[in-house]
């Protein structure tokens, strides 16, 4: 059987800018977005965008799985 086809899309930027004046390193700047819908989202820390990222691709529920799958094998 054939699972259903998922997957999502993100163009990610990461920089961090030292101060000039004193040398010392900015805090690390993050931006996802997704390419289709151009929503963006911008993180200060590698864990914000981890968990950012679990979410946005969470397994579906194995009831909502089969009948895709089922959906797209009838077609």
């Amino acid at each position: 059987m054939n699972s259903p086809n998922f997957y999502r899309i993100f163009m990610l930027r990461l920089w961090q800018e030292a101060d000039s004046a004193t040398d010392t390193p900015a805090p690390l700047r993050i931006v996802l977005e997704e390419p289709h819908s151009g929503e963006r989202c911008s993180f200060t820390s590698l864990e914000a965008l981890l968990a950012h990222l679990a979410g946005a691709v969470e397994p579906q529920e194995p009831s909502n799985v089969m009948s895709q799958t089922v959906n797209m094998e009838n077609k």
